[in-house]
Formats: C-alpha cells, structure tokens, sequence
C-alpha cells in the first residue's frame, strides 16, 4: 500500500514548482499573474493544514456567547457585530480573547508573515 501525499503539501509542491521551474521563464506581466497564482496555492495549502478547527472554535464560543446553541456561524457574526456595534460587549475579556485567537489563527493561514514570532 502507498503512501499519498496530503493535498496541502501537493498544493505546496505546485506553488513551488510555478516559483522555481516556471515563474523565471515568463514576462513580466506573467510574473505578476504567476506569483498571484502561487500566492492563492499557499493560502489554500495552509487552509488544509490548519483544517476547520479555527472556524469551529469561533462559532463554539459565539453560541455560547450569544446565547444561540444551534445557530450556525454565518448567522452569528452579523448578531455579534450588532451587539458589539451597541457596545453590549465593551470590556468583555472572554471575547477579546476569543476573537484574539480566531484572527491569530485566521492570518496563520492567509498571511503568516505578519505574525510576530512568539
């Protein structure tokens, strides 16, 4: 039996290949299109790698939050943007935190540079 590589790390070895192999021999407009491309495969790749639990974390905490046991995410962030527009949550460190680590967790993924090193 064999073993298959993770999609993640086939999306990674695609967004390496396009930099090194092909990304040299292009135009430039081509670069600029290619490194987008190869920007889109590394966030993908990440995506995987982190799988659902950041997602699965933040709705968790906003039903209990929010008091909603069985809404789904997409339903509990407008409710959470009202309440925190309203000034319901002000000074709510349970929140804070909670919305902390879900956005940590979120550029993990999309943008990893911008994380300082802890």
């Amino acid at each position: 039996m064999s073993e298959r590589p993770a999609l993640g790390a086939l999306l990674a070895e695609a967004q390496r290949s396009l930099l090194q192999a092909l990304l040299p021999g292009l135009d430039e407009a081509q670069r600029y299109q290619a490194r987008m491309i190869a920007s889109v495969l590394g966030i993908a790749a990440r995506e995987i790698d982190a799988g659902p639990e950041a997602w699965d974390r933040l709705e968790t905490a906003l039903r209990a939050r929010l008091g909603q046991p069985e809404a789904r995410l997409d339903s509990l962030l407008p409710r959470l943007a009202e309440t925190i527009r309203a000034g319901a949550w002000d000074g709510d460190p349970a929140l804070y935190e909670a919305l902390h680590a879900h956005i940590r967790a979120r550029l993990a993924v999309a943008n990893p540079k911008v994380l300082p090193e802890d």
